[in-house]
């Protein structure tokens, strides 16, 4: 689009007059339909108008990708977290690349600070004197840095919330860069959360974990409609010594004799 408005610019007169109060979808509309002489091609207007058509069909072709890679995308993420879909501001690419970041593994993510060092939105002191501040993290993964951002940018012309922050912290003094600066923290610490909540077991792995249809005989594997991770480590400790028959110890140290040899037990096997 910019490279559009820049040959429109350094476009002749005529045309210049043509497309320079256009909206951007009516602008890309009439540069893909754009019918440039090309014979006269070395004339500048001809040119520019070759020019023109071709920026704004690969506009499309290219707009017309990103509608199908999302149509592709979007399913795989409502298996995966629905509710990364649902938050304010997050579409499907945002969404894929905060997955990739994060990982199958989300307990590595010991906490929402750790998450946004990651994620290179952990602010990073630069006070000096009596002036306290901080500056923009340079590091972490800019991929991830990136989706966060377009969240930010998203929520803060569309969301009244984000609006009242911005307006606020304005008041207060601090500048854009700044205040983009906090609300990337912000948003970070909601998307720990949510990308840490318990994925359910979908039916392939329900398969090969192959979990027996008795309660009693289930073990640590969960119900079906249970979430992944709920189960804690004192159930599955309890359920795993009971797989493994060491629930009864003491009773077991009773057959035990004092030379350490075993005695019958009373009860059949």
């Amino acid at each position: 689009m910019r490279r559009i408005k820049t040959l429109i610019i350094t476009a002749p007169q005529a045309l210049r007059d043509r497309l320079r109060n256009l909206s951007d979808g009516r602008l890309l509309e009439t540069c893909a339909g754009l019918r440039p002489d090309l014979t006269a091609v070395g004339e500048p207007e001809q040119a520019v108008k070759v020019a023109l058509r071709m920026l704004g069909r690969r506009h499309a072709a290219l707009r017309a990708e990103i509608t199908d890679l999302d149509a592709l995308i979007t399913p795989l993420i409502a298996t995966i977290n629905p509710a990364l879909l649902a938050l304010n501001g997050v579409g499907p690419d945002s969404a894929g690349q905060l997955l990739v970041t994060a990982g199958q593994n989300t307990d590595r993510l010991r906490s929402e600070g750790a998450f946004a060092m990651l994620c290179g939105v952990a602010p990073i002191p630069a006070s000096s004197g009596k002036t306290t501040r901080h500056r923009l993290n340079r590091g972490g993964d800019r991929q991830a840095n990136a989706a966060i951002y377009r969240v930010v940018l998203s929520r803060m012309r569309w969301d009244q919330r984000t609006q009242a922050y911005v307006q606020r912290r304005t008041t207060e003094g601090l500048s854009k860069k700044e205040i983009i600066r906090c609300l990337k923290r912000l948003i970070a610490r909601e998307l720990y959360y949510v990308l840490r909540q318990p994925l359910a077991l979908t039916h392939h792995e329900r398969d090969e974990t192959a979990p027996p249809t008795s309660q009693a005989e289930k073990g640590p594997f969960p119900d079906p409609g249970q979430p992944v991770g709920v189960l804690k480590a004192s159930t599955w400790s309890t359920r795993s010594a009971a797989s493994m028959n060491d629930v009864d110890t003491d009773e077991r140290r009773q057959t035990i004799g004092d030379r350490g040899t075993a005695k019958p037990s009373s009860s059949p096997d």
